[in-house]
């Protein structure tokens, strides 16, 4: 995980989150005979349906092949800061304009570009993650 001093860190994770893995969708390209193969943050290519879009998260399974489901971005949904001088905090997604996404982290508003938000869950994070505030 990155802490919000953009440094990655190593962080323990709970059995339950062990058997998860979230993947934000990097690209789409049509490969023959209507199939749609996604490409994701991890450097994993998959064939999926065309239902999902460019900055989506598809939560993995470790145990098996195939997708357990689908974080959207959009409005309400969880979002973990992954660039930017925001990097390692987390927040609810208040609005998406263009290549701009509106983060609120507690009281504060701040804005990302869309390339740097990870959707991590729908009413709740699908994982814990471990905020540290920056230090200097």
């Amino acid at each position: 995980m990155f802490d919000t001093n953009g440094v990655l860190r190593l962080v323990p994770v709970s059995d339950s989150d062990a058997s998860v893995h979230l993947c934000r969708i990097n690209g789409k390209r049509i490969i023959g005979k209507g199939k749609v193969q996604l490409s994701l943050h991890d450097g994993r290519s998959i064939i999926g349906s065309n239902d999902y879009r460019t900055g989506d998260s598809l939560v993995l399974s470790t145990q098996d092949t195939g997708v357990k489901g689908h974080v959207r971005l959009e409005s309400g949904c969880y979002a973990y800061l992954i660039g930017g001088s925001n990097v390692g905090r987390m927040g609810v997604v208040a609005s998406i304009s263009g290549s701009n996404v509106i983060i609120r982290i507690g009281d504060a508003s701040v804005e990302a570009a869309k390339r740097f938000v990870f959707p991590v869950g729908k009413e709740k994070p699908l994982i814990s993650i471990a905020v540290k505030e920056k230090t200097k």
